[in-house]
């Protein structure tokens, strides 16, 4: 796995009491991302033992390491305590988490002797999860920390990680299936950012921000087509892709934008005439693109070939909520607090379902090829909120008693993914 990265101006892990400080500058945390999976070893060839003897199975592909989360704020980038008359002077604040490593494509089957089938192709090896990313102008994530008489002029930017691909099966060796196509490595990571805090569970007091925000979903990640079907004298069908049950695994990640906070969670609290003047982004990240199946065996004798199979579905388009004071609220605002910037948020593009694969030729004086299938469902694309004030608010009877009557608020919906392309029969 990736390494975490801590980033602050004062501090970058912070569980002391922080009174009278302030930085200024760049503040810049970018996580480690995870490692590609290694690849498996050559499976036996079952021609070195004889006629009869059937090849080996393939191995499964190794797994890629998961990313890593990074925290970066202009003071402290991770809190747990009380920050009290401090401010970040002036600069930015780029937050960049690690992205999961691929899955390896499974190996393939070995070759059977002359008169026994190969072996079946492995499994591909699993992509690795992707990191989060905390960005803040002040501070990056405030879990249960007071933040009171303090501000922010820094410009702050969130990038989460990109989830690993799912490795490819492998090929079947002679007259054998294809492996299984490997689970991608979920949902694309969620981006936290704003102009004080990007993400609190704690207490925001007397505070302000004043600088730009933006907070970009990771992608999700791919999942594979499973391995082409071994030829031989009658053709195998190829390995299946990842199947539809984990289609949210490839949903692209959510994004949180906020003039002042990106996201108030549970036992969150904005109070004190609290705001946000700076512009505010947000863009969820883009589901997963299908791909394409696997092809299936040509057959020598008189069998059909082997069937193509249908690639994945496409991953559903990432969420995204800006706002010019809190980017997505599950908390308490008073009615004092407001923002005053621009607004932008768009929800991820639903990816693309993968098209059938090509079933492999038949035999002699056989007619026609193996059956094909529909091209596989794009997906949805992601939800998109945008306020002036607050982008989403989940708490009822909440009142904000100042309205943004200043800046401008645009919301665009994802667009859906294309269908794949079915295969001929």
């Amino acid at each position: 796995a990736g390494a975490i990265a801590y980033a602050g101006g004062l501090v970058g892990n912070n569980s002391n009491t922080i009174l009278n400080y302030y930085s200024s500058g760049a503040v810049v945390a970018t996580a480690s991302a995870g490692k590609n999976g290694g690849t498996p070893g050559v499976a036996g060839s079952g021609a070195a033992g004889g006629a009869s003897h059937v090849g080996a199975n393939g191995v499964t592909g190794g797994a890629g390491g998961a990313g890593a989360v990074a925290y970066g704020g202009g003071l402290v980038g991770n809190n747990t305590s009380t920050i009290t008359n401090s401010y970040f002077e002036s600069g930015s604040v780029i937050v960049t988490a690690g992205s999961g490593g691929n899955g390896a494509t499974g190996g393939a089957g070995g070759i059977g002797g002359s008169g026994a089938l190969g072996g079946i192709g492995g499994t591909g090896g699993a992509g690795g999860v992707s990191g989060i990313g905390y960005a803040g102008g002040l501070v990056g994530n405030n879990l249960a920390g007071i933040i009171n008489g303090t501000h922010s002029f820094a410009n702050t930017t969130s990038i989460s990680g990109n989830s690993g691909s799912g490795g490819t099966g492998g090929a079947g060796g002679t007259g054998a299936a294809g492996g299984l196509g490997a689970v991608g490595g979920g949902t694309g990571a969620i981006s936290y950012a704003g102009g004080l805090v990007g993400f609190s569970t704690g207490i925001i007091n007397n505070s302000y921000a004043t600088g730009n925000v933006s907070a970009t979903g990771g992608a999700g990640g791919f999942a594979s087509p499973g391995g082409a079907g071994g030829s031989g004298s009658a053709g195998a069908a190829a390995g299946a892709a990842d199947g539809t049950s984990t289609v949210l695994l490839r949903s692209g990640g959510a994004s949180y934008a906020g003039g002042l906070l990106g996201y108030n969670s549970t036992n969150g609290v904005v109070q004190g005439g609290s705001y946000g003047t700076g512009d505010v982004s947000s863009a969820g990240g883009n589901g997963a693109v299908g791909l394409t199946g696997a092809n299936g065996g040509n057959s020598s004798g008189a069998f059909l070939g082997g069937s193509g199979l249908p690639g994945a579905v496409g991953g559903t388009g990432g969420l995204s909520a800006a706002g010019g004071l809190v980017g997505y609220n599950l908390a308490v605002i008073s009615s004092d607090s407001y923002g005053s910037g621009d607004v932008t948020s768009a929800g991820g593009a639903g990816g693309a379902g993968g098209s059938t694969g090509t079933s492999g030729n038949s035999g002699p004086g056989i007619t026609g090829v193996g059956a094909a299938g529909a091209g596989a469902t794009g997906g949805i694309g992601g939800a998109s909120y945008a306020g002036g004030l607050v982008g989403y608010n989940g708490v009822l009877g909440t009142t904000l008693g100042i309205a943004n009557n200043s800046g401008t608020v645009s919301s665009t919906g994802g667009l859906g993914g294309a269908g794949g392309v079915g295969g001929s029969g």
